[in-house]
């Protein structure tokens, strides 16, 4: 299998874009392998949370530099097949190891932290 290719989203990392994810449109390939880089360098609580996304990526590793991270829908053995949402306490980095299975836009990715998605913190999962 090739090396992972590294995408990187972060959270909170400016005053002005403390309520975003930077970039808010994230672009994968269907079939490859990425590792998602998911940084939030700042001070408040954030996730990342993209059920339709999730659901049809199939996912081969998540860790983090943190305690935290919250995995719904872990399969048998503990392996996790669908990460409905994912908890960035401040000052954490989690690396998803994932392939894209299926071509779609998701429009469902926000933070599920409440009044974050209302003051903008969402976006865009493409897969071509």
């Amino acid at each position: 299998m090739s090396p992972a290719i590294e995408v990187k989203v972060q959270t909170g990392a400016l005053p002005d874009k403390m309520f975003q994810f930077i970039p808010s449109t994230i672009e994968f390939k269907t079939g490859v392998l990425y590792k998602l880089v998911l940084n939030n360098p700042g001070p408040n609580r954030h996730s990342f949370s993209s059920k339709q996304f999730a659901a049809s990526v199939k996912t081969l590793k998540v860790q983090t530099t943190a305690k935290g991270v919250v995995k719904e829908g872990v399969g048998k053995e503990g392996v996790a097949t669908d990460l409905q949402v994912i908890e960035l306490p401040p000052e954490t980095l989690v690396e998803w190891w994932l392939i894209p299975q299926q071509s779609a836009e998701f429009t469902d990715l926000h933070c599920t932290v409440p009044g974050h998605e209302e003051t903008g913190m969402g976006g865009t999962i493409v897969v071509k």
